[in-house]
């Protein structure tokens, strides 16, 4: 009986062992390799969806490689070049690339990473070009050529992924398409740049006319899209020059208010900056605030130091050059 429970263990040991044994291991390499000729074999037929996926899931493979840094750099480049190649493939017959026709819309999994997003609240829709999709915790990012729209209390924050430094910040409503990293075409809403280290000129395209920003850093302002289709601009840091096509140009300072029309601008105003940091959506909304806040708000100090009288007042659209909409308030407007 003792000789027949020893044999009985015995069997049972080398039958775990023999599970032990036999339980396959994942070989990476055969299954990278395996992946990429798949990957290329979709690719030459058009299939750019399923070749992206088979070099996604390659690389995860390749990753774990002991030496691993050469076939990693292959199939991230391959991955950039089916981006490529589809984004060629679908719009080479189109003259018209932000074309609305959802038939002819990207996969959300081709979009490219043209820009982070920092911050956003509310409902941010994206559109054109890849399937509709919005930003969310899952989606912080948006590619180049998305049209963008912000809904009522709802708002967002990005910066393009590269040299370019420069943040934008639109409350809603709000409509826009980000057609460049340093140029933006703006329909509707309120927004705020910003750039504490060196980028290209900003260009900004409204519904009367089109905008260059020139300046040294650190720089913001807030540029508002107005009801005739003009926009109103006020300085919050830096001195900004702004040209239009035909180079006419105004300098504006933290605190003044000029209004952009379609062939020129209106003469300047003031406005106190720290009433306007203390109530406008695009400071007390989000999470955290602009990055150089402290900056404007030591304009906004020396500013109240050197101002004698203030006026509390509702600036609207610019009916003409010299004709504003300004509602002065008085004590008791104030009260209501």
């Amino acid at each position: 009986m003792g000789i027949f429970r020893v044999i009985s263990a015995s069997v049972l040991f080398c039958s775990l062992v023999g599970c032990i044994q036999t339980n396959p291991t994942v070989d990476h390499q055969q299954l990278a390799n395996a992946f990429m000729q798949k990957g290329d074999i979709a690719a030459k037929e058009a299939k750019f969806t399923e070749a992206l996926a088979f070099y996604e899931s390659g690389l995860s493979h390749a990753l774990n490689l002991p030496d691993k840094s050469d076939m990693i750099v292959d199939f991230q480049a391959k991955i950039r070049q089916t981006k490529a190649k589809s984004l060629v493939y679908h719009f080479k017959s189109h003259q018209d690339a932000t074309s609305v026709d959802k038939t002819n819309l990207l996969p959300a999994t081709l979009e490219t990473k043209d820009f982070s997003v920092l911050q956003s609240y509310g409902v941010v829709s994206l559109n054109r070009i890849w399937t509709d999709s919005k930003i969310d915790n899952l989606r912080k990012f948006f590619g180049m050529g998305r049209k963008i729209t912000v809904f009522p209390k709802s708002g967002i924050e990005f910066i393009p992924n590269g040299d370019q430094k420069l943040i934008s910040r639109v409350v809603g409503p709000a409509g826009f398409l980000q057609s460049d990293s340093s140029k933006i075409e703006a329909y509707s809403g309120i927004y705020l740049f910003s750039a504490k280290e060196r980028s290209a000129n900003l260009i900004i395209e409204y519904p009367l006319g089109e905008l260059t920003i020139e300046a040294s850093v650190p720089i913001a302002f807030i540029l508002e899209i107005t009801t005739n289709g003009g926009c109103k601009i006020i300085g919050l840091l830096g001195e900004l020059n702004f040209y239009m096509a035909d180079k006419t140009s105004v300098t504006v300072a933290p605190g003044e208010l000029v209004f952009a029309m379609d062939d020129d601008f209106s003469r300047k105003m003031n406005v106190e900056l720290s009433t306007l940091m203390a109530t406008s959506s695009l400071f007390t909304d989000f999470e955290e605030p602009p990055e150089l806040f402290k900056k404007m708000r030591q304009q906004a100090l020396i500013q109240a130091l050197r101002t004698k009288r203030h006026y509390r007042a509702l600036v609207g659209d610019a009916k003409t050059l010299e004709d504003f909409e300004v509602q002065v308030l008085e004590e008791e407007d104030l009260v209501k």
